[in-house]
């Protein structure tokens, strides 16, 4: 259950499935060990790097943005992004 919530939380944020068996229903048990986990998700390398020449050898790119920008508070960057690139925004 706590990994499913993790999971949930992490972007783009959205349901999780969860099995319980039906006999689990019925057996206690002990509330896990309350943890601290981080719910920074960081791109990879590797596919970051394709988009930045690919990004970086457009004659006339195009950013289209939707609420997650926003919602994680990537406002900033994103513009700092197309002002360097001087892209259109939509």
């Amino acid at each position: 259950m706590a990994r499913a919530f993790l999971t949930a939380m992490q972007p783009p944020r959205g349901p999780t499935f969860v099995s319980v068996p039906v006999d689990d229903w019925d057996r206690l048990c002990t509330p896990p060990p309350r943890r601290e986990v981080s719910i920074t998700v960081a791109g990879d390398p590797s596919m970051l790097s394709r988009a930045a020449a690919m990004l970086g050898a457009a004659r006339r790119p195009v950013m289209v943005v939707g609420a997650s920008i926003a919602r994680d508070g990537a406002w900033q960057e994103v513009i700092a992004l197309a002002e360097r690139h001087q892209a259109a925004c939509g």
